[in-house]
């Protein structure tokens, strides 16, 4: 729609400026990438966008057009400047597709010609997209910059010039500085995690794009990161996937992969991280667990702290475990909690709490009555239950947990409560198992 507008504006005001009356052809700047800092070394760096517009009802061929560069790097500076057809018209560089390279000049001093492309546009007033890329030279000078503008007099259509609509902004793309290729360097800002084996991480890695100075570079939304698991790491024979995961382009100097899966458990796995001009980099060790099955409860927090009728000053806190120990991530299982021992006291509460990523965490638990030897117990559908350490109730607001406790069920809880709990875990428990299921 943008670029029918400009075409819209473009045959408006071409009775205007003589220099447009007598083509059919005329060229205009469209979105133009951030100006940044690019590494030496680095492929495919874009550079200017233009648009071509047809005014004639008969096609054309694009054939040629010639680059000047008004920043201060040379022939030296760079291997290669590449013209690209923005297929999709998404205004939008796509080097990885749906752009396609349509002409190719190695270096030589500017202004460079681009001949040879043998692009037909057709006639009908049509608007084609084209961006400019630059290869930057491994040992190109540091600070030289790339501002790349598409001369009026060069870009032929057949016989006749298109003329460059001076009306609006001409066709000049930004400023790229190039900067030492050990400067820049890759960062992994989020580490992956929650690896099961063909399954998506839960976590999946971010890597940014810094300066040496830890500054993330925000102008560079053309470099591809590429993603392989480490030499040497992990499980041998392990395989990184989906493929089309592993290059992922930057976005404002940052790169989130997404979908990134390992196929065989293993543990001391690390990712290596790579891209044109940048320093390479490596992420946290993390494991391929192994699927796990929430067998038991167990207890990390023990109640303490308790005086009649007021909340624990420490409320337990509970998780969902394997049969090593291990806690199961994503577990979701209702958790009840019921009274033993003591002085006939009542616990008062939320007495059944869902678990959230295989933690139960209790918040509001009290009892109403002073006495000695309480402990409670934790159960849910389908796991072995767990009971505290022995605990007492004391007026002076003094707790003294009187060790003990463990796996295993309760006995002794106060029969109104132990009935509630049972009877509200009864309630939820077709909905865990519906989730077990699911799960």
């Amino acid at each position: 729609m943008k670029l029918l507008l400009v075409a819209a504006c473009l045959l408006a005001c071409a009775g205007l400026y003589a220099q447009t009356v007598s083509d059919d052809n005329q060229i205009a700047p469209t979105t133009q990438p951030a100006a940044g800092s690019v590494p030496q070394g680095a492929t495919q760096r874009h550079c200017q966008s233009f648009a071509i517009i047809r005014l004639s009802s008969f096609g054309d061929t694009f054939q040629s057009l010639t680059v000047r560069n008004n920043g201060t790097a040379g022939a030296s500076d760079y291997t290669q400047i590449q013209v690209w057809w923005d297929q999709n018209d998404s205004d939008t560089f796509e080097p990885t597709g749906p752009d396609q390279v349509i002409g190719t000049a190695s270096s030589s001093s500017f202004p460079v010609t681009i001949s040879g492309l043998g692009f037909g546009i057709p006639g009908g007033y049509s608007v084609y997209n084209f961006h400019i890329s630059v290869d930057v030279s491994a040992t190109a000078t540091v600070g030289s910059t790339f501002n790349f503008e598409v001369t009026t007099a060069d870009v032929g259509m057949l016989t006749y010039p298109v003329v460059l609509y001076q009306a609006g902004s001409p066709c000049v793309g930004t400023t790229q500085t190039v900067a030492s290729s050990g400067a820049n360097k890759l960062v992994v800002s989020q580490q992956p995690a929650g690896a099961q084996p063909a399954t998506a991480f839960t976590t999946q890695p971010i890597v940014e794009l810094q300066t040496a100075g830890g500054a993330v570079i925000t102008g560079d939304s053309t470099t591809m990161v590429t993603v392989a698991i480490t030499g040497g790491t992990g499980t041998s024979g392990a395989v990184l996937g989906p493929g089309g995961s592993l290059t992922v382009q930057a976005a404002s100097g940052a790169v989130n992969f997404s979908g990134l899966m390992i196929d065989l458990a293993g543990t001391g796995y690390t990712l290596t991280f790579t891209a044109s001009g940048y320093t390479s980099t490596n992420s946290a060790t993390f494991t391929v667990g192994t699927p796990q099955t929430a067998t038991k409860l167990a207890i990390v927090n023990q109640p303490g702290g308790a005086t009649p009728g007021a909340l624990f000053t420490s409320q337990p806190v509970v998780e969902i475990q394997d049969a090593a120990s291990a806690k199961v991530i994503g577990a979701t299982h209702f958790v009840a909690v019921s009274l033993n021992g003591g002085a006939g006291g009542t616990l008062s509460g939320t007495l059944i709490v869902q678990a959230v990523n295989g933690t139960a965490t209790f918040s509001d638990l009290s009892i109403n009555q002073a006495g000695a030897g309480y402990s409670l117990t934790f159960s849910a559908v389908n796991l072995t239950s767990a009971t505290s350490n022995s605990f007492n109730v004391t007026t002076s607001g003094g707790n003294s947990s009187s060790g003990g406790g463990g796996g295993g069920g309760g006995g002794g809880c106060s029969a109104a409560q132990g009935a509630r709990a049972i009877w509200l875990l009864a309630l939820l428990a077709p909905a865990a198992l519906l989730r077990r299921r699911k799960a």
